[in-house]
C-alpha cells in the first residue's frame, strides 16, 4: 500500500491539478499552479428528509480533516488539465466508541476548456473523474473518510469581471457509482479583488436528481443507518440515501510574493436533507509559476560568438496576471544621478581705456558728419573755387 501511495504521488504530483479553487478561473498559457490545503469539518446534528434539524444520537459528533495536493497546467489560452490528490481523518464519538481513522481517499483529474463565445463572459465546460482507494460496507467497523465511490463529473461554469469584483456560477452533473443517487451540484460567488489580497462569498450545494438503491427499501434504509450510526455516530456525512445540502462560505486570499498565495476560508451549512449539518474551515498555500527558456551564453567556436537558447534549461518565472499590484513587489529606482555642471568658460579681459577711447573716437567722427552736413551747399561751391 504505501509502494502504490508513494507511485501515485510521483504520477500526480507534477501533472495533475486539484481543482480546488472553485472561485474565478484564470488562463494564461503554460502556467502551472500546486496548491496544498486543509480543511476542517465539524457536526454534531444532521438534516432529515423533511428538512429539519435533529442532534445525533446520544450527543455524539462527527469531525473530518481533509488533506488535498492538487495542481493546474494551463496548456493555452483555452484549454487546462487539473487534478487533486485526497486524504481525510476522520473521528466519530459515538454510544459505544470513539473511532478514528486516516485514510488516502481518492485522486481526481479533469480538464476544463474556456470557449471564448462571448466578450465579456467566460463560459468553462469541465469534465472529472474521481477515483477512490477505498470502499464503504454494511459490516465495516472503521470509521468513514469518505463516500468510497466512483465519481463522474459534467459541470458548466461561467464567470465575467466588472471594475472592482467578479461574478461567478456553476451547474453541474455527477454520475455516482455503487448505486448512489446522481447529484446536481452547485454555486454562485462573488469576489473583490484588491492590491495584494482577495476576499470573496459563495452559497454552493447539491440535490439528488435519481434515487439511490436502497431508497424506499425498508430493509436498505435500516441497514445503511445502522452501519452510520455504529462507525459516523450516526452522522450523515457520507453513506446516506439520497442527501442534499445547502452550504456558505467565505473565503480571503493574501499575495505573499507574485508566486505563493495564501488562502483561508470558512462557513457553515444552511439547509438541507438527509445530510450533515456542519461547521467548516480551511487553509491554503498556492504556489503559481510559468516554466520558461532562458537565454545563455555559450563559448566562441570559429570566432563566431553567438547568445542561443537552451531548450533543455528552464527557469521558473512567476505569475503575474492574478489581479496583484506587481509594483508593490518591484524594487524602488535609484535616484537619478545629475552630471557635475561644467564651469563656464573664462571671458577675456577687457580693455576698458581702449573702451573709452574707441567710443570718444566715435564721438569725434560723428560730430564732426553732423557739421559738415549742416554746412550751406553755396559755401561748398566758393571753396572749389
Amino acid at each position: 500500500m504505501k509502494s502504490a501511495t508513494l507511485l501515485i504521488l510521483i504520477l500526480l504530483g507534477p501533472f495533475s491539478f486539484a481543482f480546488a479553487q472553485e472561485g474565478y478561473h484564470l488562463f494564461k498559457p503554460g502556467t502551472w499552479e500546486a496548491r496544498l490545503g486543509t480543511e476542517y469539518r465539524y457536526s454534531d446534528a444532521n438534516y432529515d428528509s423533511g428538512g429539519g434539524q435533529t442532534g445525533l444520537v446520544n450527543g455524539g459528533s462527527f469531525q473530518l480533516i481533509n488533506f488535498d495536493f492538487s495542481s493546474r497546467y494551463t496548456l493555452n489560452s483555452s484549454w487546462a488539465a487539473f487534478g487533486r490528490l485526497s486524504m481525510g481523518n476522520a473521528e466519530s464519538n459515538g454510544k459505544d466508541a470513539v473511532r478514528s481513522g486516516t485514510a488516502l481517499t481518492g485522486a481526481q483529474v479533469g480538464v476544463e476548456w474556456n470557449l471564448g463565445l462571448f466578450e465579456f463572459v467566460d463560459v468553462i465546460p469541465q469534465a472529472s473523474f474521481f477515483l477512490p482507494f477505498e470502499k464503504v460496507s454494511r459490516d465495516q467497523d472503521s470509521v468513514m473518510t469518505s463516500e468510497g465511490v466512483d465519481e463522474i463529473l459534467l459541470n458548466l461554469h461561467m464567470q465575467t469581471a466588472f471594475e472592482g469584483f467578479r461574478l461567478y456560477g456553476a451547474l453541474g452533473y455527477m454520475l455516482r457509482g455503487e448505486g448512489r443517487s446522481h447529484l446536481l451540484p452547485w454555486r454562485v460567488g462573488m469576489e473583490w479583488p484588491f492590491r495584494t489580497f482577495l476576499i470573496g462569498a459563495r452559497l454552493m450545494g447539491y440535490e439528488s436528481m435519481s434515487d439511490d438503491k436502497d431508497a424506499g427499501s425498508t430493509t436498505g434504509e435500516i441497514d445503511r443507518l445502522a452501519t452510520v450510526d455504529r462507525v459516523s455516530a450516526g452522522s450523515f456525512k457520507f453513506y446516506s440515501v439520497n442527501p442534499g445540502v445547502v452550504d456558505s462560505d467565505v473565503y480571503m486570499a493574501f499575495a505573499l510574493s507574485p508566486a505563493f498565495h495564501l488562502g483561508f476560508q470558512g462557513g457553515l451549512t444552511l439547509t438541507g436533507s438527509n445530510s450533515a449539518s456542519e461547521y467548516h474551515a480551511g487553509a491554503s498555500l498556492t504556489y503559481r509559476f510559468t516554466p520558461a527558456p532562458i537565454r545563455t551564453s555559450r563559448p566562441a567556436v570559429n570566432n563566431d560568438d553567438r547568445l542561443s537558447i537552451d531548450p533543455y534549461v528552464d527557469q521558473f518565472r512567476e505569475d503575474t496576471r492574478d489581479g496583484v499590484d506587481q509594483d508593490l513587489f518591484r524594487p524602488k529606482p535609484k535616484p537619478r544621478q545629475q552630471p557635475p555642471r561644467r564651469p563656464l568658460p573664462a571671458r577675456p579681459p577687457v580693455d576698458r581705456e581702449a573702451e573709452e577711447m574707441k567710443k570718444l573716437q566715435q564721438q569725434l567722427d560723428d560730430a564732426e558728419m553732423t557739421i559738415e552736413l549742416k554746412v550751406d551747399p553755396k559755401q561748398k561751391k566758393r571753396r572749389g573755387k
